[in-house]
């Protein structure tokens, strides 16, 4: 496999996503999305990432240092995919002096819906809980944060973007994320709790407010290489020391560790 028909002086850029369920990379140059890889399982180790990159890499004729930039997300997801997916694209753009697109998969997700006045993704975060950000999309493909991303119950996050919506009098809201799927039970009790008529795919409300679910994106590493060549074209870049990860709340391991809990004996109860 090797490029064809592609202007070889346009950037190349290489996506990488490991915090999302399903962890992914890609390659575009310019405007085209040249390759792309889905990663299948849980693993998201260093070494196997270095390798499914060299491999991806080595199908297409291509080295690293052909690179132009890189482009990385930094939340919310998994932890430990978060750190490892920043330690391997921080220490490549480090090492060959090249600029890093930082992305937040919220707004990678949102772009991918398409154009809306407000669409809102909703992210899994454990615990029963969600990350919740409100989104509204143009015809150019900018994205326009709405809200901070939040973290709340499901029913909680529900009810306030059917109260946003009602008080912005939107006709409709565009839903997205892994969530949808996971809490599909509680989101249709939901909306009959709340006499909202449902059709297919579609919520409507009695007063013809609109939910529109959208389907799971598989890979969000296809997304973030096209987004990315456009943040690269207005400069939106970083470089390798200011690129740090978007937590929402301390990983466990931190909240164990400021508790005290890792790295002392545990107490002996007999």
């Amino acid at each position: 496999m090797t490029e064809t028909n592609i202007n070889k002086t346009e950037p190349l850029i290489l996506a990488i996503d490991t915090s999302s369920p399903r962890a992914s990379m890609a390659l575009s140059r310019g405007s085209q999305l040249i390759a792309e890889l889905g990663i299948i399982g849980n693993e998201r180790r260093s070494t196997n990432l270095l390798n499914e990159i060299d491999w991806l890499l080595t199908r297409l004729d291509l080295a690293i240092t052909d690179i132009t930039a890189f482009s990385v997300l930094i939340g919310p997801g998994s932890f430990t995919g978060l750190r490892v997916g920043l330690a391997t694209i921080k220490g490549f753009a480090h090492s060959l002096n090249l600029p890093v697109i930082a992305m937040k998969s919220t707004e990678v997700i949102a772009r991918a819906c398409g154009v809306s006045e407000a669409t809102c993704v909703i992210l899994d975060a454990h615990r029963e809980e969600v990350f919740l950000q409100l989104f509204s999309s143009d015809d150019s493909g900018e994205v326009r944060e709405l809200s901070e991303i939040n973290i709340a119950k499901l029913e909680q996050a529900l009810a306030l973007v059917y109260e946003y919506q009602q008080s912005e009098n939107l006709p409709r809201i565009v839903f997205a994320g892994d969530a949808l799927e996971l809490y599909k039970e509680k989101i249709l009790k939901f909306a009959v709790d709340n006499g909202i008529f449902i059709p297919k795919a579609k919520l409507l409300t009695t007063n013809r407010l609109g939910w529109i679910l959208n389907k799971q994106i598989t890979f969000l590493a296809p997304e973030m290489a096209l987004y990315a060549q456009e943040k690269f074209s207005l400069n939106q870049v970083l470089n390798a020391s200011e690129v740090s990860a978007y937590y929402v709340r301390p990983a466990e391991a931190e909240v164990k560790l400021k508790l005290g809990l890792i790295g002392k004996k545990k107490n002996n109860l007999s």
